[in-house]
């Protein structure tokens, strides 16, 4: 199927790290089928690399069911919303800033 950056990736571990802390997510991470925990965390998450789609939906889906509770669906969607908080106020600041929107 396709891949996805490592940069997303690093960003949405960082979001449910912050939501469940460490203990939470060793409870992902266990919690994972085997193969898509060899997959995502053999090596630590380097931004520059490439990780499987599918197995990091099947993370994402996991994590946000465990860690969310009952507000999974609000864990959903708050994900994107907090990457695209990272992405404005990183690189991208500076362009903003120096380009008008028009």
């Amino acid at each position: 199927m396709g891949n996805i950056k490592g940069t997303g990736f690093a960003d949405a571990y960082e979001y449910f790290e912050k939501l469940g802390g460490p203990e939470g997510m060793e409870k992902v991470k266990a919690a994972l089928d085997p193969k898509t925990t060899n997959l995502l965390f053999s090596k630590s998450i380097l931004p520059a690399a490439w990780y499987d789609y599918p197995a990091y939906m099947e993370f994402v889906l996991k994590a946000s069911k465990i860690l969310g509770k009952e507000k999974s669906a609000e864990v959903l969607y708050n994900l994107p919303v907090f990457q695209l908080h990272k992405v404005l106020n990183g690189v991208y600041r500076a362009f903003f800033r120096i380009l008008s929107p028009e």
